[in-house]
Order: structure tokens, then sequence, then C-alpha cells
């Protein structure tokens, strides 16, 4: 037995009969700790709080027991507080360290030891000694406890269920959420595929459209060529080759349309944010995008065949003309033949030939005809 730090530090061993003695001071408050140190055939032996209980049977000198409960200490020891009660009467006391199980509440050892309180000088303490009973009392406080539990098992289980449920419910919302994200990414994929598709229609729409051009523009310069003999069909062509050009100008802007039309779909399939109604928009953006293509795309081919017509009527009305200015002259030549022969028949009064000047009058124009008369 050891004394330090007011604690009493002693060992009892469960296969010696050796009673040991603690030594105690009548209303003693400052030595009122006893740590204990269980052995078996002298091998320390730690006892363990989560499977056993210490409880502490002490009959003081003047016959009063007391029932206490001790504590059992991390590195295994246990820790006996002497209470106020347990050392008010002087004389030898009796007391029995107990070990129970705590799953059986059975017995394992009961250790005993002499407790020697000597009596003080004088009293200075207003107690009585009476019984005491903290570990019964603990243990009631702990049944209580344990009623109070038990009454909440009902409201945990209802507590339970619902969080069992909630879980089953999370579960099936997590199934739902993955099958909508599958869906949403194979119809963001359909969405992509459509817009290649139109891209790939709005390419070859460009290059029909260049071939177009192309026709316009070799339909202007054959307009060209007939515009040295008829300048106003000339004129005509060239603007036709105006509008061809800036009927491509419009294809080129309705491609860079198309080209941002596609560039929002990739952007909005690397948007797509995992839920139906993302799906729903970039599906209807699609539609709106190809609807409008089409309506762009018809309204630039009517412009293109529209113009293509307007140069084929430029060009025909070219040959018109020109046509026109042959014929003109074929019969402006015919016509100053047939002048020719009307003067090599006219006579002047003597019978003779008419005279000719070479000089024009004013106001003439070059090619026109006149007459002289002469003196007799």
């Amino acid at each position: 037995m050891g004394l330090q730090d007011n604690v009493q530090r002693i060992t009892l061993d469960f296969n010696n009969p050796n009673i040991k003695t603690l030594r105690f001071t009548q209303y003693d408050k400052d030595a009122r700790k006893v740590t204990v140190t269980f052995t078996d055939h002298g091998i320390i032996v730690p006892i363990d709080s989560s499977t056993t209980e210490v409880y502490v049977k002490w009959l003081k000198p003047d016959g009063y027991p007391v029932f206490n409960d001790g504590v059992i200490n991390n590195d295994g020891t246990v820790t006996i507080k002497c209470t106020a009660q347990m050392l008010i009467a002087d004389g030898v006391g009796h007391a029995q360290i107990m070990l129970l199980e705590k799953s059986t509440e059975k017995v394992l050892h009961t250790m005993p030891v002499k407790a020697v309180i000597e009596k003080s000088v004088y009293c200075h303490c207003k107690l009585t000694s009476t019984a005491e009973f903290d570990a019964l009392v603990h243990i009631l406080l702990k049944i209580r406890e344990a009623e109070r539990i038990i009454e909440k098992f009902p409201e945990w289980e209802a507590a339970e269920n619902a969080r069992k449920q909630a879980e089953l419910e999370r579960e099936a919302a997590e199934k739902e959420r993955e099958k909508n994200t599958a869906d949403a990414i194979l119809n963001a994929n359909n969405a992509a595929d459509k817009a290649n598709d139109a891209a790939t229609r709005a390419n070859t729409a460009t290059i029909n459209a260049n071939n177009a051009a192309n026709k316009a523009n070799t339909a202007a310069a054959n307009a060209n060529n007939a515009a040295n003999k008829a300048n106003t069909a000339a004129v005509n062509a060239d603007e036709a080759a105006d509008k061809a050009n800036e009927a491509v100008a419009k294809i080129n802007e309705k491609l860079k349309e198309a080209d941002t039309v596609i560039d929002s779909a990739e952007k909005a399939i690397d948007d797509i944010t995992n839920t139906e109604n993302a799906v729903k928009e970039a599906e209807s953006a699609r539609v709106t995008a190809e609807e409008k293509r089409k309506q762009d795309f018809d309204e630039i081919k009517n412009e293109a065949d529209e113009i293509i017509k307007e140069a084929s009527d430029a060009l025909d009305n070219a040959n018109e003309a020109v046509a026109n200015a042959n014929e003109a002259n074929e019969t402006a030549d015919a016509t100053i033949e047939k002048l020719k022969k009307a003067l090599e028949e006219i006579k002047d009064a003597a019978g003779g030939m008419p005279s000719v000047s070479i000089t024009p009058p004013e106001d003439l124009n070059l090619g026109d005809i006149w007459f002289v008369e002469s003196e007799r």
C-alpha cells in the first residue's frame, strides 16, 4: 500500500487471501481516494470498462452500510472515492470490492479490504452517520434513462422507417436521374448528328449556289460581249452580275449563320445539364435552326433562280438588239441602193443628169441625201 498525492494505492490479487488494510482519519477530506491494481498470481490484470462494472460494499464501524460504485480508469485500474459518510465513524470498517460482468450481472470477483478509521481529536463535521447507497441511486437513474430511451423507441422506429423510405425514394430518384441523363445524352448526340447533317446540306447548298454563281458569271460575260453592240443590254447584264455576286455574298452570310447555329448546338451539347428540359430546349433550337435554314435556303435559291432568269432575259434582249441592228443596217443599205437607182433615172429639162453637190448643206448629218437646184 502506498500514499501519494492524497491517493492510497493498493494491489489485490485474485488468488491471495491476505486482506489489505486502508487507513484513514475520521472526517478526512484530503485522502479520500483509493486506486486498486488487480493481479492474478502476481500478473497485472487490467479491468475492461466495456465489459465490467465495479461496486464497493462498505460497512462503517457504527454498523451503517454503504453501497457505492467505483470508476474503471483507462489503464485498467479501479479508483474508489471515499465519501464523507464512509469516513464519518471512527473504528474498524470492512469493505468488499466487487467486479460484475455487465452483460449477465454475474459477480466475477469479490475482494475484501479492511478500513481503519482513526478517531479525530474533535468533531468538526455537522454530518450524521447514515446509510449511503449511491450505486443504487446511479443504477436507478440508469434504469429511468433506459425507460426514457425505451419510450422513444416507437418514435425512433418511425424515424428509421421514414429514413429507409426516404432512402428508397432517393435510390429510385437516382435511377430515374441516371435514366434521364442517359436519354438526354442520347438525344443530344442525335441532335448533334442532325446538326452535322444540316451543315453537310448547307455545304452542298453552297456548292450549288457557287455553281449557279459561276453560271451567272458566264451569262454576265456573254451579256458583256453582246453589250459591245447594245449598251443598254450590257448595263442590264452588269446589273445581273452584281445581283449574282450579292446572292453569293448572302449565301456566304447564311453559311456563317449556319456555322453559328452549329457552334451553338455543339455548345448546347457541352452545356447539357442532364435534365429533360435542357434536352427539349436543344431539340427545339435544332428544329428552329433547321426550319430557318430551309427557309433561308429556299429564299436564296429563289433569288438565285430570279437572277439567272434576269441574266437570261438580258442575254435574249441583247441578242434581239443585235438582230435588230443588223436588220436596220440591211434595210439602210437597201434604201441607199434604191435611192441611187432613182437618182440615175432622174433627168433635168435638157435631158441631162442632175447635178450632185459633194458639199452638204448645213444642219444635215453624214449619210443624209440632198438635192441641189441648178440654174438653167
